[in-house]
């Protein structure tokens, strides 16, 4: 475990467009890192001007949630993931409403996926999860790969396509040493289904590497999670998310735009997600007879037969509040 230090690989801020200076101090780090994730999902090109504007608009809640963030880092090294979720969740959520967690395997090698809606998802079903040997596999976002504690739970995916037969191995040996994974297999955000529920849209882009993993480890369940009911409509409704034109690119905007907001006010929204766990699944039971043997028309079937296994899920995610249960998250 990598022990907690303040400081951490110095980061230019004339690299992120703000000033040629250097910053050593962790929270300052994520703070520079976030920033520049801020302009970048604006999506125009930026002047000296706009952007001293946007960091000093923004400024006050890019430092608040980046000291949340360093104090989330540091729990993780004293008290374990579980634990330092249970502590950072309540700054984005009040409560949540679940369905399924009674059937998460406690141990053994488990393949979490899930939809992505942004904002507070994945924090919300790790928190439910209860497993402190998971790993999320993220897109390389130099936020993440800035917090030293959390790298052990991380697995970094990158653009380049050269890299990820590594990342499946990397995925693959924790399984098989009986850990567990989350993964958001679309690897950009969707439309959360409490305003749309187009399984199409969804689901429709899940990579096929989930169906590769469970070929190549039999032994591993897959449990899908689906979650709505982290972002509200009033921040999907801003004209700043009319800047950009593709969906999803708006509801990056929007996430950042309802995070930011929190964090200016110290005020946590009255959200309160919905995540409903189906039960956990093996490949073979997915598509009778599936073959482990490495075959492109066998990965074939086990992906529709993962989507449709997903499908079901969002049918029973719709029609489970009455029946879910209720776990506030108090600060």
């Amino acid at each position: 475990m990598v022990k907690y230090t303040q400081t951490a690989k110095p980061v230019s801020l004339y690299e992120e467009g703000l000033n040629c200076v250097e910053v050593k101090d962790i929270t300052d780090s994520l703070q520079v890192l976030i920033t520049g994730e801020v302009m970048k999902a604006l999506g125009f090109p930026l002047t000296h001007w706009t952007r001293k504007l946007i960091h000093t608009t923004i400024q006050r809640g890019t430092r608040h949630f980046s000291e949340l963030c360093a104090g989330f880092d540091a729990d993780i090294f004293a008290m374990g993931l579980s634990q330092a979720l249970r502590r950072f969740l309540p700054n984005f959520i009040t409560g949540c409403y679940h369905f399924g967690t009674s059937t998460i395997p406690a141990t053994g090698p488990l393949l979490v996926t899930s939809n992505h809606p942004g904002a507070a998802d994945a924090l919300t079903a790790l928190t439910l999860l209860h497993r402190d040997d998971i790993k999320i596999v993220l897109s390389g976002v130099p936020f993440t790969a800035a917090l030293p504690n959390a790298q052990q739970h991380f697995i970094h995916v990158t653009s380049d396509l050269s890299m990820r037969s590594m990342v499946i191995r990397e995925i693959i040996a924790h399984l098989k040493n009986g850990g567990a994974i989350f993964i958001f297999p679309t690897g950009h955000v969707t439309p959360d289904p409490s305003m749309a529920i187009d399984p199409e849209v969804i689901f429709g882009d899940w990579s096929q590497s989930i169906a590769l993993i469970l070929q190549r480890c039999p032994e591993a369940n897959l449990q899908i999670a689906v979650i709505s009911g982290v972002i509200q409509q009033r921040f999907l409704n801003s004209p700043i998310c009319k800047l950009r034109k593709i969906p999803w690119r708006q509801q990056i905007l929007a996430e950042f735009i309802q995070i930011i907001w929190q964090m200016m006010r110290s005020e946590t929204l009255t959200l309160t997600p919905k995540v409903t766990f189906m039960a956990p699944v093996s490949g073979q039971d997915l598509v009778k007879g599936v073959s482990t043997i490495e075959s492109q028309t066998t990965r074939m079937e086990l992906h529709t037969a993962i989507l449709n296994h997903a499908k079901e899920g969002l049918k029973q995610h719709i029609h489970t509040r009455d029946v879910a249960c209720y776990t506030p998250f108090l600060k």
